[in-house]
């Protein structure tokens, strides 16, 4: 009876990890920069006042921080020997599955918000992307370009793990 409901609970925390959202956001105007496995971990990115940066790891009880320029001084480094091989060569038909199962693992995720907006410093140059960016504006998300010296960008993607795994499992032939 009791393996039953052991399985039973084990199987639906197997569908919730394949069905739960991960979140991808970026936001150069506040500062935000973060992977959220939506009810379980957050991994955020933030500045420090003695490092200059610092990851945050959110779990569901505890937060870590991770300082990812520090030295390590337990870390020696061992020489290594160096071996001479012989260059191999670039098989294409491998290179092209590759490129396909990375193109069909983009596909896979969607985009809940993608915000441009951009000056280069040069009035020229925004004067020329203007018209490129009213297009891409008008199909794609928010694009601007500004006059102000003012550059932002907020992206928000959404996947969830099955999706991935259908581009490992079933290729499309």
């Amino acid at each position: 009876m009791y393996w039953w409901i052991s399985l039973g609970v084990l199987i639906l925390l197997v569908l919730y990890l394949l069905y739960v959202p991960v979140i991808l956001y970026v936001n150069t105007i506040s500062k935000e920069y973060f992977v959220r496995v939506k009810g379980l971990a957050k991994v955020s990115l933030e500045g420090d006042d003695k490092e200059f940066i610092r990851i945050k790891l959110n779990t569901l009880f505890t937060k870590f921080y991770y300082y990812p320029l520090r030295k390590d001084k337990k870390i020696k480094k061992k020489k290594k020997k160096v071996v001479e091989t012989s260059p191999k060569k670039f098989d294409t038909q491998k290179g092209m599955k590759y490129l396909q199962k990375g193109i069909a693992l983009i596909k896979t995720f969607q985009v809940k918000q993608f915000t441009l907006h951009m000056d280069t410093g040069d009035y020229v140059q925004n004067a020329k992307l203007i018209p490129v960016f009213s297009l891409m504006d008008y199909y794609i998300g928010d694009f601007k370009i500004n006059f102000q010296d003012k550059n932002s960008l907020v992206f928000h993607l959404e996947n969830k793990p099955i999706r991935i795994l259908k581009v490992f499992i079933n290729p499309k032939k």
